[in-house]
């Protein structure tokens, strides 16, 4: 059949690609596709890498902060309450938390509250 496309079908010397030019050009477009998804995939990985440490950087800041300031219990209890990925959100809350309260009562009655 290629060669009645050829023969038939094609004018002023217009030549159809090979089979195996054609597969070879199927195969080095999917290569691509697969590279180019991959660097995507790499680059978003490692952003939320990226986003995970720095949360975890805020988390033992946190953490650090309250036991200096309240003592290592307190510490211990917000460790606790930020167990496993926090959001910012949750974050930025008990970040808050550190200044506004006035005792490690305080601290640990608001954070056991703002925790549930």
């Amino acid at each position: 059949m290629h060669v009645w496309v050829e023969e038939v079908l094609l004018v002023d010397g217009l030549q159809l690609a090979t089979f195996d030019a054609m597969e070879n050009a199927k195969e080095s477009e999917m290569v691509q596709l697969y590279e180019d998804r991959g660097l995507r995939w790499r680059e978003e990985w490692r952003e939320e890498g990226r986003q995970q440490g720095r949360q975890e950087g805020e988390r033992d800041l946190l953490v650090r902060l309250a036991g200096q300031r309240f003592g290592r219990s307190a510490g211990k209890r917000l460790a606790d309450a930020l167990d496993g990925h926090p959001s910012q959100e949750i974050l930025g809350k008990m970040g808050g938390l550190l200044f506004t309260c006035e005792s490690t009562e305080e601290f640990i009655e608001r954070l056991d509250r703002d925790h549930d």
